[in-house]
């Protein structure tokens, strides 16, 4: 399953967009690359705290319940699946492996459903740069069935 534009599936403006595209997605998992701009209001010269990636795998998160409901719909221009909201709701077992992220610097995120029910979800995330990992957690959200 592929996606042109990611962006499609956040309610985020553009300057706080951080998915630039999808690399695979399955039923149960999504891999995605994203990226700090430069002029990221997180950036303090020329990075961003590896905590602030939570946000880009929340993105990731979203991207891919958002891929995964078009896709039972049967309807790949179904705009309302697109714009459904979804809430991070807990975050745990938070690991930093990093300080910083440069901005400017391609990142990977990866991001596997463990569990859920009609609404709820629990995702694992990990996010790397260049094959180094900068973080891992586990994801808990909410989303209106």
């Amino acid at each position: 399953m592929t996606v042109d534009t990611p962006a499609q599936f956040l309610p985020h403006g553009a300057a706080m967009v951080y998915v630039q595209s999808v690399l695979a997605c399955t039923a149960d998992s999504c891999s995605c690359v994203a990226r700090f701009a430069t002029d990221n209001p997180f950036a303090r010269r020329g990075r961003v705290r590896s905590y602030i990636t939570v946000e880009a795998a929340a993105q990731a998160i979203a991207i891919h319940e958002g891929l995964n409901e078009v896709t039972a719909d049967g309807a790949e221009d179904n705009a309302s699946s697109r714009s459904k909201i979804g809430y991070l709701v807990a975050l745990s077992d938070l690991e930093l492996h990093q300080a910083h992220v440069p901005v400017d610097c391609d990142f990977e995120i990866a991001v596997q459903r463990n569990a859920s029910v009609p609404g709820l979800a629990v995702y694992e995330i990990h996010v790397a740069v260049d094959g180094n990992p900068v973080a891992t957690a586990s994801l808990k959200t909410f989303r209106a069935p």
